[in-house]
């Protein structure tokens, strides 16, 4: 599949609205599942193979999300993953940048770069995202030596996102949710890749210690849907400043 088109499948969502996916009981001892949505996604979380001017590294630039589906947030502002392979004294910025579906340009913003190598969160701080709609988001590094103008002079991932709006009984249930773990148990379920995974990428950078934590790190990363095992082993570092 084309890594620059738009997914192909679209029959899932009805509406852009979310329908609820897990059961009314607690999620207290439930075993943390991501629930893929139908929609796929090309596969462009990783770079092309090419020349750039980065460091040679064992693991390359990754966005984190599902490796051929689409990711879905109910968020207007919500915050994208990424792993970074590279020492922060050999990177000049970094860059993240927001497609429409007609590959119109909405919004971009630049960071300097800190504490890496690491998992780093950013976020787009102007255009909110519309319920419904689909967007490419294309993270690249320059490091330094390098041309960011230069055609293969930087590593760049692209991956896929649709915002959707929440169904009635999962806005009750994230209410009534007394613990950070029952928020992402219940968001994983209803396919929220994006809130899932920032629920519980934070815990585990404020607890990298706790055992309970770890283990649905563990289970989430390496759950065949997303196959990132490969990650799990990576320290989420605070990273990003925009420029």
């Amino acid at each position: 599949m084309n890594s620059n088109s738009l997914p192909l499948r679209t029959e899932s969502t009805t509406a852009g609205t979310l329908k609820q996916a897990s059961s009314n009981s607690s999620p207290i001892g439930v075993p943390l599942k991501y629930n893929p949505p139908v929609d796929d996604a090309p596969s462009g979380r990783k770079p092309t193979a090419g020349r750039d001017d980065c460091p040679s590294v064992d693991k390359p630039l990754t966005a984190l999300v599902p490796e051929y589906y689409l990711g879905l947030t109910a968020a207007e502002f919500p915050t994208f993953w990424f792993y970074i392979p590279y020492g922060s004294n050999a990177i000049k910025s970094a860059e993240l940048v927001l497609w429409d579906e007609q590959q119109n340009k909405i919004d971009e913003v630049t960071f300097s770069v800190t504490n890496t190598p690491g998992i780093v969160s950013v976020r787009l701080p102007k255009k909110a995202l519309e319920i419904g709609k689909r967007y490419r988001i294309d993270f690249s590094v320059t490091c330094n030596g390098g041309n960011s103008n230069a055609p293969g002079s930087k590593p760049i991932v692209k991956s896929w996102i649709k915002r959707v709006s929440l169904d009635a009984n999962l806005v009750n249930q994230l209410k009534a949710a007394t613990t950070p773990r029952e928020r992402y148990v219940f968001y994983a379920a209803n396919s929220l890749w994006y809130e899932a995974l920032t629920e519980l990428a934070e815990l585990r950078q404020d607890k990298p210690h706790d055992q309970k934590v770890t283990a649905d790190w563990e289970a989430l990363l390496s759950q065949q849907e997303i196959n990132l095992s490969e990650l799990i082993s990576e320290p989420i570092v605070s990273c990003c400043t925009s420029k």
